[in-house]
């Protein structure tokens, strides 16, 4: 998965503790920009689903829609 161009993080820690908990990427305007290109085509293709679709967010086992 593309996050950031530039290869850069930076380390999040704990208020209380300043323990490390994870290095974070650093994304720029372009990446910004890409990340919102590829959602909307992807929202593009999620509105094609028909709203039955396993695809649609219930895995096939779910109850829903009742039937």
């Amino acid at each position: 998965m593309h996050v950031t161009s530039s290869g850069k993080t930076t380390e999040i820690t704990a208020p209380f503790t300043g323990e490390p908990l994870a290095d974070l990427p650093v994304s720029g305007v372009d990446d910004v920009h890409e990340a919102y290109r590829k959602a909307r085509a992807a929202q593009a293709e999620w509105a094609a689903l028909p709203a039955c679709s396993p695809r649609a967010g219930a895995p096939a086992s779910s109850p829903w829609p009742p039937g």
